[in-house]
């Protein structure tokens, strides 16, 4: 059913992005590249947390630190497939894309983790597939401002500086989002808060999706033109 739900979430990414839409190789590396990058990240912050000896009393301590590990991974893996990828990334919507289906690769990692020692029920199920979602959109709005400025006719030049407000945002929602669940015994009062961090995260997301096509529209437009405009007259 995890499986499942991330199938549905790539097709969900798939279907905006209509203007230069990624081939499967890309999609499939973006997955494989967050689903490695967060067995590495789960390494490091054990040992960090060890080194550093956080205790089961410091949760704020403990949230900080894995915020930082892993979206500093995420951000920094959209980075690398800009680069690696510079024929595809092409697109003001690509950032966003790629970074969602990175946190997607990453969400899949540690869903597989915690399913080990989960009861396998509805919660359970209801548990991974927000976590499925919230990791995706972390990582969509984090490298939308990577391939914002991403045209079809150039490789991709710097990003916007959104990335750095982007990073800002969900660094605080994800400290707090792990703050509740590194509590000793969840409050009941503190639920509240995760349901407003995820609404907040969706609008976010949704309304990048949005800035990003109305871009990816004016600019195929102006691209097509520019092609017609070369190949002149016929006959």
């Amino acid at each position: 059913m995890v499986l499942l739900c991330a199938a549905a979430i790539i097709a969900l990414v798939y279907r905006y992005d209509l203007y230069d839409r990624e081939p499967w190789f890309p999609i499939f590396l973006a997955l494989s590249c967050g689903y490695i990058m967060m067995h590495v990240a789960g390494l490091t912050e054990e040992f960090l947390i060890n080194g550093l000896q956080i205790r089961r009393d410091q949760p704020l301590t403990k949230a900080m630190l894995v915020a930082v590990v892993e979206d500093s991974g995420k951000l920094l893996l959209v980075f690398a497939l800009a680069s690696l990828l510079a024929r595809h990334f092409n697109d003001p919507l690509d950032g966003l894309v790629y970074g969602t289906l990175i946190g997607l690769g990453a969400a899949m990692n540690e869903s597989m983790n915690y399913l080990r020692f989960l009861p396998l029920d509805s919660h359970t199920l209801g548990g991974e597939v927000i976590r499925l979602f919230a990791h995706a959109m972390m990582g969509g709005i984090l490298g939308f401002g990577v391939g914002l400025e991403a045209r079809p006719w150039r490789k991709p030049g710097p990003p916007s500086f959104i990335v750095i407000p982007a990073l800002l945002i969900i660094f605080g929602i994800h400290v707090a989002w792990d703050w509740i669940a590194y509590q000793p015994a969840q409050a009941e009062e503190l639920r509240w808060v995760t349901m407003v961090l995820m609404t907040a995260m969706m609008a976010i997301w949704g309304t990048m999706v949005f800035v990003g096509m109305k871009r990816s529209k004016r600019i195929f437009h102006r691209y097509a033109l520019r092609n017609l405009s070369n190949i002149g007259p016929v006959g």
